[in-house]
């Protein structure tokens, strides 16, 4: 049987744009979803102590350097997945160490904040929901919440939060909440945005460099410093400016900078436009926790 070759003629007629009305009526026939999308950034870290490994025991026992106080690293998702000890699935995070004759160099866009505290006698991290930003006069009022093990287990301000973790105890004898604020800084790096999270003294630092500098205006160098205070040694991160950005950076910045804006407001009307509360924890939970690879180093 012969196959039958259909050869469509190619219309001439002169296409004419929908009006505004038209796909006003389409666009309401099928109900859109809510949702948002997120930010599932590759991270860059920093080594505040140096890691090591004992390996043996007794007198044959010695202490393996695993990475140097001082160290950044970056940190992607990988392909490999493994199930964690609740049976879930995950993907492992792979680390790459940061030759610190090459440091980084970046364009510090945007940053907000989190509450975050590790509870050493269980060996978990409670974290907050990230809060913050450019828009919130005082994002220290907001009500925000509290996640372990995937489950909301408070909420409240941050003051309100804080009260109810332990306290250290400063050099000047001031309670230091344990449940600390850290900084969620987003950075580009030729090109590519990373997150960043950065608290401790470290914290300090980059409050004090961006009083002094238009961060995002620049390009950024980021270094370490050896601090010993009694018997505490420890790094600290450092924030050099190097330049003002050309005009390719500038555009850049402010075309990531919109996208990050856009993902926090989708992120805000999504979840207050839920009324099952069961559902929002485990979804934002999923937003907000950190994994352990990172947290471990600091």
């Amino acid at each position: 049987m012969a196959t039958k070759t259909v050869v469509k003629k190619k219309s001439t007629a002169v296409m004419v744009a929908p009006t505004e009305a038209q796909l006003a009526e389409l666009g309401g026939a099928v109900e859109q979803e809510a949702g948002f999308e997120r930010l599932h950034l590759p991270r860059i870290g920093f080594a505040a102590k140096d890691k090591t490994e004992a390996v043996g025991t007794g007198k044959k026992k010695t202490i393996n350097l695993l990475m140097a106080a001082g160290t950044y690293f970056y940190e992607r998702e990988g392909d490999e997945v493994v199930t964690r000890e609740d049976g879930s699935e995950g993907k492992v995070w792979e680390r790459e160490e940061i030759d610190e004759e090459n440091p980084i160099e970046g364009i510090l866009v945007f940053k907000r904040k989190q509450l975050r505290y590790f509870d050493e006698p269980n060996n978990k991290f409670i974290s907050s929901s990230i809060f913050g930003g450019e828009d919130d006069e005082d994002p220290k009022k907001d009500i925000i919440s509290l996640f372990k093990d995937g489950k909301k287990i408070d909420s409240g301000t941050v003051a309100e939060l804080q009260k109810k973790y332990p306290h250290k105890l400063s050099k000047k004898n001031k309670p230091i909440p344990q449940l600390a604020i850290e900084s969620i800084c987003y950075v580009l790096v030729d090109g590519e945005l990373y997150q960043m999270n950065i608290k401790g003294s470290s914290l300090w630092a980059l409050r004090d460099y961006t009083k002094k500098v238009k961060a995002a205006t620049v390009i950024t160098r980021f270094g370490s410093k050896a601090n010993v205070v009694g018997d505490n040694e420890f790094n600290s991160m450092t924030f050099t400016p190097v330049r003002p950005l050309n005009l390719e950076e500038v555009e850049l910045a402010i075309e990531t900078l919109r996208m990050i804006r856009k993902g926090i407001n989708d992120e805000k009307a999504y979840f207050a436009g839920q009324n099952n509360d069961s559902e929002v924890d485990a979804k934002f939970e999923a937003l907000t926790a950190g994994d352990g690879a990172e947290d471990k180093v600091f």
